[in-house]
């Protein structure tokens, strides 16, 4: 039925799409005299790679827009009756990119000598998409960032900080939502847009953190490059939480190349093959099984890795009007030994493999000179298995280490995702006016044993810490046992699907050339929740005041915005409730299984099996369910925000921004049946009364964040050596959930739950970009920097008798109260009773953080092509326009329609005299070899309370410093 559904859902959007389509550039501006006075009917005259040209007339405000125009270098003429522009303006076209161009004319006398500045990249712009406070990462500023995928994430996330709101920021790709799909290699990514346009209806998610990837087209002519990356543990520095250095080989090679198939169809292909022989770090304590002794254990693990990629793109030009983009990623990576690491013994380890196949195709038609509609679909398939050979019972000592079996040995899944979108763009006048839908659908088969195997669970008490709980076990001391035992069985395999729809419009109005109001409405809907009242309204103004600066550009603009944003409840949340409802899959849950298990039958660590479980007196009490509460409602946040930027000298600008973030229905999930009296033993449980003594887990919406940032951005771009962007924020927010995953510690006392968020840095910031030194040498810094986040300190006991190991100590001041835990901290009691001083949420504060990460490279030209091009020059020479290859990319700012001539809508990048460069680079990570410790253990129970064991990072940082070198040829 879902199926069906869907496919019905599909062709319905289809349909409604008034032509397939496909997005390309913009550019617009305004046209003023020497004075600042705004020029009506000013011609301007754009000329773009191959020769070819558009002309439009400026409206009676002076400004213009000239829309479909495809990516690269094009030269910008203004003029009008005795005005002029002496010397072309060049300036850049990117796919999907709105470009302003302010232009200044001047008076015509004879002999004249004038010069005329091209567009400075330090400008600001009343633009909604032009905000200063975004950031634009291209060209050689992505030499900044890591060729290694996971690395490249990371980085990202480090330069679109931390996101507003609590659901985090978003990855896009070619205009269509990430979700779990794989990055683009960076070979293939032409451009890097973050934080752009933060209050467009068009996006679902908030605008501060949301991170736009746009793939690169293919060009007229033949290009590409081939590379080999290259790295060795011999040049990289030990991990500190290991006695042993950690292996790693590094061997990456791959490429990329592109060019015409005829006058009308242009490629680009990328390949890349990743292996890597790393290392994990396993840093723990366990009991030795001969000596009985408890022990630090340390030890390194290998866990080679592949990854291969290959992704073809084809742009077509169909017509004039209409332009065609098809994009396919494989991508086929493996683990040979995963999920060891910090405390993961060994014996956790699992292979897993993973395939997607990535289909992408978008199209653009060019209704009329003010009309653009414009349609993309994708579909995602993903494949993943994982495998073991241990049958082994899991073994999970709270804080110090975990052995036994891996607990998931079998796992499989495919995963479905469908999106289609249709856009529709208008420019009339003053307004721009953009409305479009979405639909976007999932399918799961999803099969895990997940925990069919047992796991017992030491959490400690209060005369002994986890580890030493574990050792009176293995040494059979009289009433000392596992906290807990969870076993599951039933039904592997689940079957889920989810349906979302949305709707917006919005409309960018030039109210005066130094005043723009952007408002906009955006619809969400989904299946499997019955709350779907979800309008989002967004609103913004930027206000340009004072004269403008020579040329028309303004020196200030202020904005002001706020909007509404929703955040999905999940298909997985779906698939785990479906999965365990007590009856496809039972999930037992023994608290105390000592004094539980018949006599005499039971041996640890051996596990009892279900049979031996269902003989236990009120088994069906025992069996833990999860469930969706009837009253769940979608997440959303209010997100206010307040900006002044600045344009200064040097091609800079400066934007410091204050945003507020008001959350409210937060996930979590909370055990309602829950023992009312709020003890394990004798427990009072509200649905007692139906034979149910067992958690009953249900997610819930009832989740509340508070969060108040000041944001500095800086962007300059001195000379064509120097360009540099960076962004220092202060932050303080707070919260009473973490998602739905995360649990109160006293099941009804929420109040106490309301505390410094997770993952809040009061102080982030980072910097990067690319310098240009002597011998030709570049340089690529980024560097990053934060205060340290909360960490909960918790006991891993269960205090309350809800089965949830999270509960909180209490604050004593008498070091002599009864097992009292001595900290850095405070003074805690491990076992607080009804009345005490609970410690507050996330009370602990983890190190501050710094990294700098530099690449060197200097490029060598090898050889040139003497064949000279045959339009050199014809960027500027009103030459007859041509069609060439073409190229097309996802538009994701659809600000700007008009000036079509019926000339193509899309070419490739300009040929010219063609160099054969071989660049040689070396990168490192961590440069200075700075130690990040990695979170901090807050279980007061753990040996290892207020300590870390592994880097920052996971358990991939096997080296503290990593250097990587590359040989790349381009061509």
């Amino acid at each position: 039925m879902f199926k069906k559904n869907l496919l019905l859902a599909i062709l319905w959007t289809l349909s409604s799409s008034l032509a397939f389509s496909q997005g390309s550039g913009s550019l617009r501006g305004i046209i003023t005299d020497q004075s600042g006075a705004l020029v009506p009917a000013a011609q301007i005259r754009v000329t773009g790679p191959a020769g070819i040209v558009r002309e439009v007339t400026s409206t009676g405000d002076g400004s213009y827009i000239i829309n479909g125009l495809a990516p690269g270098k094009y030269a910008v003429r203004a003029s009008s009756a005795g005005l002029t522009q002496p010397e072309s303006t060049s300036v850049d076209i990117g796919t999907g990119a709105a470009t302003t161009l302010n232009i200044g004319l001047r008076l015509v006398l004879e002999n004249q000598q004038v010069t005329v500045d091209e567009k400075l990249t330090g400008s600001v712009d009343t633009d909604p998409s032009q905000n200063a406070a975004s950031l634009s990462v291209s060209g050689s500023d992505l030499d900044a960032l890591s060729d290694d995928p996971d690395d490249l994430a990371a980085d990202l996330a480090a330069l679109a900080g931390p996101s507003a709101g609590p659901a985090g920021g978003q990855f896009y790709i070619d205009g269509f939502t990430a979700g779990d799909a794989v990055l683009p290699s960076k070979s293939s990514i032409r451009e890097i847009r973050i934080n752009q346009n933060p209050f467009s209806p068009e996006f679902e998610t908030i605008g501060f953190g949301r991170t736009e990837i746009f793939t690169k087209p293919g060009t007229d002519k033949f290009r590409g490059q081939v590379y080999f990356n290259y790295g060795n543990d011999i040049f990289n520095s030990r991990n500190p939480y290991a006695q042993q250095k950690a292996p790693f080989l590094l061997k990456d090679p791959g490429g990329s190349f592109g060019g015409a198939l005829g006058k009308r169809t242009s490629y680009f292909v990328d390949l890349d093959r990743r292996q890597i022989d790393n290392g994990a770090v396993i840093n723990a304590v366990i009991v030795d099984q001969k000596t009985f002794a408890i022990t630090p254990y340390s030890a390194v693990a290998g866990t080679p890795s592949t990854r291969t990629r290959i992704s073809p793109r084809l742009d077509y030009q169909i017509n004039s009007s209409n332009t065609f983009m098809f994009r396919y990623g494989l991508t086929d990576s493996s683990n040979d030994a995963n999920g060891i690491g910090g405390f993961n013994l060994i014996s956790k380890a699992y292979t897993q493999t993973m395939r997607e196949h990535a289909f992408q195709a978008t199209e653009t038609a060019v209704i009329s000179s003010h009309i653009i509609d414009e349609t993309h679909v994708q579909f995602l398939h993903q494949n993943q298995v994982q495998k073991t050979a241990s049958l082994d019972p899991a073994i999970s000592v709270a804080s110090a280490f975990n052995g036994g079996g891996p607990g998931n040995p079998d796992y499989f899944y495919i995963h479905h995702h469908y999106e289609v979108q249709n856009f529709v763009s208008m420019a009339f006048g003053k307004h721009t006016i953009k409305t479009g839908v979405r639909l976007r659908a999932v399918s799961l088969v999803d099969s895990t044993k997940a925990n069919f195997d047992g796991t017992w669970t030491f959490g400690g008490n209060t005369a002994f810490s986890s580890i030493q709980q574990y050792q009176q076990t293995l040494l059979h001391a009289p009433g000392v046992g596992p906290t807990q035992l969870t076993v599951n069985a039933g039904t592997p395999g689940v079957q889920v699907g989810q349906i979302d729809l949305s709707f917006f419009a919005g409309d960018d109005y030039r109210i005066r050339p130094n005043i723009t109001f952007s408002y906009g409405l955006r619809y969400e809907w989904q299946t499997n929740i019955h709350d779907n009242k979800n309008f989002a309204p967004r609103v913004a103004v930027a206000w340009a005041p004072g004269k403008p600066a020579k040329g028309g550009r303004a020196k200030t603009v202020i904005r002001l915005g706020g909007g509404l944003f929703y955040d999905r409840f999940t298909e997985q949340n779906i698939l785990v409730a479906e999965r365990f409802d007590g009856v496809s899959q039972k999930q037992f849950v023994v608290r105390n299984p000592f004094t539980v298990l018949t006599p005499g039958t039971y041996s640890f660590p051996t596990i009892p099996s279900i049979a031996e479980l269902q003989k236990i007196p009120g088994a069906l009490s025992l069996q833990a369910v999860h469930t969706v509460s009837p009253l769940i409602s979608v997440p959303y946040v209010i997100q206010t925000a307040l900006g002044v930027e600045r344009s200064l000298p040097r091609n800079t600008t400066l934007a410091v921004t204050w945003t507020n973030s008001h959350a409210l229905h937060g996930l979590r999930t909370r055990n309602i049946n829950a023992p009312l009296n709020r003890v394990a033993t004798p427990s009072i449980y509200p649905y007692a009364s139906q034979g149910l003594t067992g958690p009953i887990l249900e997610m819930e919406s009832a989740g509340l964040y508070n969060q108040n940032q000041l944001v500095t951005n800086l962007n300059t771009r001195v000379n064509s050596k120097i360009s540099l962007f960076g962004y220092y924020t202060l932050s303080y927010a707070k919260s009473n959930a973490d998602g739905v995953n995360s649990f109160p510690a006293d099941q009804y006392n929420l109040a106490d739950e309301y505390g410094t968020a997770s993952g809040n840095a009061r102080h982030r910031g980072s910097i990067g970009g690319s310098v240009a030194t002597y011998w030709n040498l570049r340089l690529s810094p980024l560097v990053d920097l934060r205060s340290g986040t909360p960490f909960n300190i918790t006991t891993s006991q269960d205090i309350y008798g809800s089965t949830i190991l999270n509960a909180r100590p209490g604050i004593v001041t008498d070091p002599n109260f009864p097992g009292v835990v001595k900290t850095a901290y405070g003074l805690f009691n491990p076992n607080p009773q009804p009345g005490d001083t609970i410690v507050p949420r996330n009370f602990g504060r983890s190190p501050s953080q710094f990294s700098v990460d530099l690449r060197v490279a200097r490029t060598f030209s090898l050889r040139k092509n003497r064949e000279k091009t045959a339009r050199a020059g014809a960027a500027d020479s009103g030459g007859s326009p041509s069609v060439a290859a073409p190229v097309a990319g996802p538009a994701r700012s659809r600000n700007g329609i008009g000036g079509f001539d019926g000339q193509a809508t899309a070419i490739g990048n300009a040929g010219g005299n063609k160099n054969y460069n071989l660049t040689v680079s070396v990168s490192s990570r961590n440069l200075f070899n700075h130690v990040n410790p990695g979170p901090v253990i807050g279980n007061i129970n753990s040996p290892k309370f207020g300590q870390s064991n592994e880097l920052s990072g996971g358990n991939g940082a096997s080296s503290n410093r990593r250097f990587e070198f590359q040989l790349r040829l381009a061509f």
